[in-house]
């Protein structure tokens, strides 16, 4: 099946427009930010127990709106991805759907693409750059304080508060 990470360049360039905007449409439905500001209070002088049960809490909150509540923001990016209408992501096995996603996240070169050009709009990218951060580093399975500080000479401020955040979730 024709990817992000296994199409022509000619390909890529118009498609990973579509995906980076179904994307941001379920990273907002989602609330991310929200979600990271509830986090970072309920974690603000909690003792141990405290911050393990707001890091679960922010854990299921996150699969329950991924899977329940905004499955087809989630489609969308499946169907991104892998250049398939919203109808025929819909109709893949579930099995075909987390090879598409699991393919394009692994991808070295899909993701840094993402995250550059995330990093070349600036601030107008709210917390998706430390997020595409997040899932990179998570995809790879690289050492996040390594990933961390690398990225703090290029994000703002606000936007390592927040990979700190999601990075602890």
């Amino acid at each position: 099946m024709k990817t992000l990470a296994n199409c022509a360049i000619g390909e890529f360039m118009p498609q990973a427009y579509r995906t980076r905007e179904a994307f941001h449409r379920l990273y907002h439905a989602i609330d991310i930010d929200g979600m990271r500001e509830r986090l970072a209070n309920a974690m603000g002088g909690a003792d141990d127990a405290a911050k393990k049960e707001a890091e679960a809490r922010f854990k299921a909150d996150l699969w329950q709106k991924l899977m329940c509540e905004h499955c087809t923001e989630m489609l969308d990016v499946v169907a991104a991805c892998a250049f398939l209408t919203p109808d025929e992501a819909a109709a893949l096995k579930p099995s075909e759907a987390m090879q598409i996603i699991t393919e394009c996240i692994s991808d070295s070169s899909v993701m840094s693409f993402f995250i550059s050009a995330e990093r070349l709009v600036g601030d107008n990218t709210d917390g998706i750059l430390p997020m595409l951060i997040l899932i990179a580093v998570s995809a790879s399975g690289e050492d996040t304080s390594q990933t961390q500080s690398q990225s703090n000479a290029t994000e703002t401020g606000a936007e390592n508060s927040a990979l700190n955040t999601s990075e602890s979730a």
